[in-house]
């Protein structure tokens, strides 16, 4: 336990401080103790090393603990499926990234979109597995604003209703970018999260329970967001007021449920807003993503600690944030 809170402390402290170009750096880390083990050193090794690729697997920037009912093995076919797989979602994520660069208010708005999301479906009882899936629909949920003009992308002013018509159909873009890397129901999320609950959205006006559970977490997430940060023609909003303002749309266009566990979520002290101030600099969108050196490892009393780095990924910002739609 103690060598968990202090794996834990670690990847948070690590997850908050810049980082160069890559503006945020995160670790994901597996934890095993001897008496698991059985005491004997290579096999704390090794399911320690489980604990760690469990970690990366359910979602990234975690830490997990072993336990034989929690991590499983995966066969090497599995483990050659993970591995395209993640290739493919490292190219999406550089789209992503390239998104995020047109525009300096944006910065790291997907992974706060994705760690955001990620809790909500946590508190409303989602598995470790489909919140891992969540998390990566979450973070290419603006991959389609790559096919969006500079010119509208960057608007500090209102739109025109032509502007706006052609910033809506990133929605529809990114549904068409991202099969191959997600599954069918994670399409589905990332091609709905700007449908509202009274079926004013878009891109096909579902509406209630008829937009997928997976696109009205990350509809949430991505207003918050938006409402939390910097945006050049606003103020950001407080957090106090970015949640009236979702308690005010609960039931027009947010799920009045997913509402109150963002409630219970902003009174538990776990909604921490953007970072104030200008972008850092941004690696260039060709740049491919990087992986840190794996198998970092700690040691201690009677546990052993593994982390892995990863780059966090940035994504571009929500629709309605791109500036206040037409009148």
């Amino acid at each position: 336990e103690v060598a968990t809170l202090a794996a834990e402390r670690l990847r948070r402290e690590i997850a908050a401080r810049p980082v160069g170009p890559v503006d945020h750096q995160t670790v994901s880390i597996g934890v095993c103790d001897l008496a698991t083990a059985g005491g004997d050193p290579a096999e704390l090794f090794r399911l320690a090393d489980g604990a760690l690729y469990w970690a990366k697997r359910t979602g990234r920037n975690r830490c997990v603990c072993y336990r034989p009912d929690v991590v499983t093995e995966l066969s090497a076919g599995d483990h050659a499926s993970q591995v395209a797989r993640q290739g493919s979602a490292a190219a999406i994520r550089a789209l992503a990234r390239a998104v995020d660069a047109r525009h300096p208010a944006t910065r790291a708005h997907s992974n706060r979109v994705a760690d955001l999301a990620a809790m909500l479906a946590e508190e409303l009882g989602w598995p470790a597995d489909r919140v891992a899936l969540l998390r990566e629909s979450a973070i290419v949920h603006d991959v389609g604003k790559i096919g969006i003009s500079d010119a509208v992308l960057t608007k500090p002013g209102r739109l025109t209703l032509q502007e706006y018509a052609h910033v809506k159909e990133h929605a529809t873009l990114g549904a068409r970018i991202v099969p191959g890397i997600l599954d069918e129901e994670q399409t589905s999320w990332v091609r709905h999260h700007h449908e509202h609950w009274d079926g004013r959205g878009y891109p096909d006006g579902l509406r209630a329970h008829e937009i997928p559970e997976g696109a009205r977490i990350i509809g949430l997430a991505d207003a918050w967001d938006a409402m939390t940060g910097e945006r050049a023609y606003r103020a950001r909003l407080s957090a106090a007021e970015a949640l009236e303002e979702c308690r005010r749309c609960g039931g027009t266009h947010f799920d009045p449920e997913i509402v109150l566990v963002l409630e219970s979520l902003a009174r538990a002290g776990r909604l921490e807003p953007p970072e104030a101030g200008p972008a850092t600099a941004l690696p260039a969108p060709d740049e491919p993503l990087r992986e840190a050196d794996p198998g970092v490892g700690v040691a201690g009393g009677d546990a052993l600690v593994l982390g892995e780095g990863e780059d966090r990924p940035v994504a571009g910002l929500p629709l309605e944030e791109v500036a206040p739609p037409p009148a």
